[in-house]
Protein backbone atom coordinates (compact mmCIF):
# COMPACT_ATOMS: atom_id res chain seq x y z
CA UNK A 1 0.00 0.00 0.00
CA UNK A 2 2.87 2.36 0.80
CA UNK A 3 4.50 1.62 -2.56
CA UNK A 4 1.16 2.11 -4.36
CA UNK A 5 0.68 5.52 -2.71
CA UNK A 6 4.23 6.52 -3.57
CA UNK A 7 3.71 5.52 -7.21
CA UNK A 8 0.40 7.40 -7.40
CA UNK A 9 1.95 10.52 -5.91
CA UNK A 10 5.01 10.31 -8.16
CA UNK A 11 2.95 9.81 -11.32
CA UNK A 12 0.27 12.34 -10.49
CA UNK A 13 0.71 16.08 -10.90
CA UNK A 14 -1.50 16.34 -7.82
CA UNK A 15 0.71 13.98 -5.77
CA UNK A 16 2.42 16.84 -4.04
CA UNK A 17 -0.90 17.78 -2.44
CA UNK A 18 -1.67 14.20 -1.45
CA UNK A 19 -4.51 13.76 -3.95
CA UNK A 20 -4.99 10.40 -5.66
CA UNK A 21 -6.29 9.98 -9.19
CA UNK A 22 -9.22 7.53 -9.39
CA UNK A 23 -9.23 4.93 -12.18
CA UNK A 24 -11.62 5.56 -15.11
CA UNK A 25 -15.28 4.68 -14.60
CA UNK A 26 -15.85 1.00 -15.34
CA UNK A 27 -12.19 0.07 -14.75
CA UNK A 28 -11.88 -3.02 -12.57
CA UNK A 29 -8.81 -3.66 -10.48
CA UNK A 30 -9.70 -7.35 -10.13
CA UNK A 31 -12.55 -9.61 -11.26
CA UNK A 32 -15.67 -9.21 -9.21
CA UNK A 33 -14.96 -5.69 -7.98
CA UNK A 34 -17.94 -4.30 -9.88
CA UNK A 35 -21.22 -6.20 -9.35
CA UNK A 36 -23.23 -7.20 -12.39
CA UNK A 37 -26.70 -5.77 -12.81
CA UNK A 38 -29.14 -8.55 -12.05
CA UNK A 39 -32.51 -9.10 -13.66
CA UNK A 40 -32.03 -7.24 -16.95
CA UNK A 41 -34.66 -8.36 -19.41
CA UNK A 42 -33.72 -10.14 -22.64
CA UNK A 43 -34.68 -7.24 -24.93
CA UNK A 44 -32.28 -4.83 -23.21
CA UNK A 45 -29.49 -7.39 -23.59
CA UNK A 46 -30.20 -7.82 -27.30
CA UNK A 47 -30.32 -4.04 -27.88
CA UNK A 48 -27.06 -3.59 -25.98
CA UNK A 49 -25.43 -6.35 -28.06
CA UNK A 50 -26.56 -4.68 -31.29
CA UNK A 51 -25.24 -1.31 -30.14
CA UNK A 52 -21.90 -2.87 -29.17
CA UNK A 53 -21.63 -4.42 -32.64
CA UNK A 54 -22.48 -1.08 -34.26
CA UNK A 55 -19.91 0.65 -32.07
CA UNK A 56 -17.22 -1.83 -33.08
CA UNK A 57 -18.17 -1.40 -36.71
CA UNK A 58 -17.88 2.37 -36.41
CA UNK A 59 -14.16 1.95 -35.76
CA UNK A 60 -13.59 0.17 -39.06
CA UNK A 61 -13.57 1.18 -42.70
CA UNK A 62 -15.14 -0.30 -45.83
CA UNK A 63 -15.89 0.85 -49.34
CA UNK A 64 -19.35 1.85 -50.53
CA UNK A 65 -20.41 1.39 -54.13
CA UNK A 66 -20.75 4.51 -56.29
CA UNK A 67 -24.52 4.79 -55.68
CA UNK A 68 -26.08 5.41 -52.28
CA UNK A 69 -29.33 4.16 -53.75
CA UNK A 70 -27.79 0.67 -53.68
CA UNK A 71 -28.16 0.79 -49.91
CA UNK A 72 -31.90 1.52 -50.05
CA UNK A 73 -34.02 -1.49 -49.12
CA UNK A 74 -34.49 -4.03 -46.35
CA UNK A 75 -31.52 -6.23 -45.44
CA UNK A 76 -31.50 -9.46 -43.40
CA UNK A 77 -28.46 -10.65 -41.43
CA UNK A 78 -27.33 -13.92 -43.06
CA UNK A 79 -26.08 -15.50 -39.80
CA UNK A 80 -28.86 -14.06 -37.60
CA UNK A 81 -31.99 -13.90 -39.81
CA UNK A 82 -34.07 -12.39 -37.00
CA UNK A 83 -32.11 -9.09 -37.32
CA UNK A 84 -32.89 -6.74 -40.24
CA UNK A 85 -31.88 -3.23 -41.31
CA UNK A 86 -33.98 -1.02 -43.59
CA UNK A 87 -32.80 2.13 -45.42
CA UNK A 88 -35.23 4.41 -47.31
CA UNK A 89 -34.72 6.94 -50.10
CA UNK A 90 -35.88 9.63 -47.68
CA UNK A 91 -32.76 9.13 -45.55
CA UNK A 92 -34.47 7.12 -42.80
CA UNK A 93 -33.36 3.80 -41.31
CA UNK A 94 -35.05 1.18 -39.13
CA UNK A 95 -33.67 -1.77 -37.17
CA UNK A 96 -35.84 -4.84 -36.62
CA UNK A 97 -35.44 -7.86 -34.37
CA UNK A 98 -37.98 -10.67 -34.81
CA UNK A 99 -39.95 -8.22 -37.05
CA UNK A 100 -40.31 -5.80 -34.13
CA UNK A 101 -38.92 -2.28 -34.48
CA UNK A 102 -36.00 -1.80 -32.05
CA UNK A 103 -34.30 1.31 -33.47
CA UNK A 104 -34.87 4.08 -35.99
CA UNK A 105 -33.55 7.42 -37.15
CA UNK A 106 -31.90 9.26 -40.04
CA UNK A 107 -28.82 8.32 -42.03
CA UNK A 108 -26.43 10.73 -43.71
CA UNK A 109 -23.93 9.69 -46.40
CA UNK A 110 -20.57 11.48 -46.42
CA UNK A 111 -17.91 10.04 -48.70
CA UNK A 112 -17.79 6.31 -48.00
CA UNK A 113 -19.17 6.70 -44.46
CA UNK A 114 -22.80 6.70 -43.34
CA UNK A 115 -23.71 8.34 -40.06
CA UNK A 116 -26.74 6.85 -38.32
CA UNK A 117 -28.51 9.39 -36.10
CA UNK A 118 -30.76 7.42 -33.75
CA UNK A 119 -34.05 9.09 -32.87
CA UNK A 120 -35.02 6.10 -30.74
CA UNK A 121 -33.52 5.42 -27.30
CA UNK A 122 -30.07 3.90 -27.66
CA UNK A 123 -27.05 2.94 -25.62
CA UNK A 124 -26.82 0.92 -22.44
CA UNK A 125 -28.53 3.63 -20.39
CA UNK A 126 -31.29 4.38 -22.98
CA UNK A 127 -29.82 7.68 -24.10
CA UNK A 128 -32.26 9.99 -25.87
CA UNK A 129 -30.23 9.84 -29.09
CA UNK A 130 -26.80 8.92 -30.39
CA UNK A 131 -24.81 9.01 -33.63
CA UNK A 132 -22.82 6.11 -35.09
CA UNK A 133 -20.62 6.30 -38.18
CA UNK A 134 -20.34 3.12 -40.27
CA UNK A 135 -18.90 2.03 -43.59
CA UNK A 136 -20.55 -0.42 -45.98
CA UNK A 137 -19.78 -2.45 -49.07
CA UNK A 138 -22.93 -2.74 -51.17
CA UNK A 139 -23.58 -4.96 -54.17
CA UNK A 140 -26.88 -5.60 -55.91
CA UNK A 141 -28.04 -8.28 -53.47
CA UNK A 142 -25.49 -8.12 -50.63
CA UNK A 143 -24.64 -5.62 -47.90
CA UNK A 144 -21.35 -6.30 -46.11
CA UNK A 145 -20.31 -4.55 -42.92
CA UNK A 146 -16.66 -5.24 -42.15
CA UNK A 147 -15.03 -4.92 -38.75
CA UNK A 148 -11.73 -6.08 -37.27
CA UNK A 149 -13.24 -9.51 -36.59
CA UNK A 150 -14.48 -10.10 -40.14
CA UNK A 151 -17.55 -9.51 -42.26
CA UNK A 152 -21.20 -9.30 -41.28
CA UNK A 153 -23.24 -10.15 -44.36
CA UNK A 154 -26.78 -9.08 -45.10
CA UNK A 155 -28.92 -10.29 -47.99
CA UNK A 156 -31.50 -8.06 -49.66
CA UNK A 157 -35.06 -8.84 -48.54
CA UNK A 158 -36.89 -6.11 -50.47
CA UNK A 159 -36.52 -2.71 -52.07
CA UNK A 160 -37.90 0.29 -50.16
CA UNK A 161 -39.30 3.60 -51.33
Amino acid sequence: MVRENAVNKACSPFGQWGLRIAPPIGFRLHPGSVPFQQGANQMKKVRLFILIVIGILSLTSCIVDDSWLGLVGRWQDVENPSFELEFTKGGKFNEYLFNGLIGYGDFYPEGDIITLHYESPCGGENQVSCDVSLSFTVTEETLIITDNQGDIRFSKVSSSQ
